[in-house]
């Protein structure tokens, strides 16, 4: 069985909201999302695979990584934290970038609202992703997006029940 995933989009408020829940404690799925030896191990939809170069999960830090493709292509990412409340929520406001990360303008950035709540054995994490426009929702819809994601968030799945 996978993960309850549930995609809502929000084109009227340039906002889309995922809802993913597992069967394991908030602690392990917050740890999942943020500890460098767990991310590279779902993040990026296979056939990809995530490297990161630094994760600094602080207030104010930062990850730089990349999704390697299987003929070697990198394609970098910046992922800046803010508003840290440990094992509850965090922001992140995503981009993409090159190696040194400076941020590629060409691409949208999002805006990454995160919050993980655990009831009943079961936690649920909520990404509430802002865009700047419709048109940004739009292509980042068209890079494949929600089909990446679902993807990696089912690869984390069978990660967490192996």
């Amino acid at each position: 069985m996978n993960p309850t995933i549930t995609i809502q989009k929000f084109p009227e408020k340039n906002q889309m909201i995922i809802k993913h829940s597992y069967h394991d404690a908030l602690e392990t799925i917050w740890n999942a999302h943020l500890k460098t030896e767990i991310l590279e191990k779902w993040w990026a939809p296979e056939p990809y695979k995530t490297v990161v170069v630094k994760n600094d999960f602080s207030n104010g830090g930062f990850m730089l990584y990349y999704m390697l493709s299987p003929t070697g292509e990198k394609h970098y990412c910046l992922a800046a934290f803010s508003a840290i409340i440990n094992l509850k929520s965090y922001t992140v406001l995503d981009a993409f970038c090159d190696e040194n990360a400076v941020i590629n303008m060409e691409f949208p950035r999002q805006k990454w609202y995160n919050t993980f709540e655990e009831n009943n054995g079961i936690t649920t994490v909520t990404n509430t992703i802002q865009f700047q426009s419709k048109e940004d929702m739009e292509k980042i819809m068209q890079m494949g997006f929600e089909e990446g994601y679902t993807i990696a968030l089912n690869q984390l799945y069978k990660l967490l029940n192996n």
